[in-house]
């Protein structure tokens, strides 16, 4: 007599461990997105004051 062999497995657990891996690479891509964008605006203001802007110049350009 052969028995089958029936699998079942519970893949509950999948769904939330796929949850945190989505929030996890979308988090570090996010941040890795912001640091490059904070470097690049670094790299302008920078840029501004090497060419003579002073403060005031840079204070008008970011808030208006």
């Amino acid at each position: 007599m052969r028995r089958a062999f029936f699998t079942s497995l519970n893949l509950a657990g999948m769904s939330a461990m796929e949850r945190f891996y989505t929030l996890l690479v979308t988090s570090v891509g996010l941040a890795i997105f912001l640091m490059a964008m904070i470097n690049e605006c670094q790299r302008e203001l920078g840029a501004m004051r090497a060419l003579g802007a002073n403060l005031g110049h840079l204070q008008r350009f970011l808030f208006t």
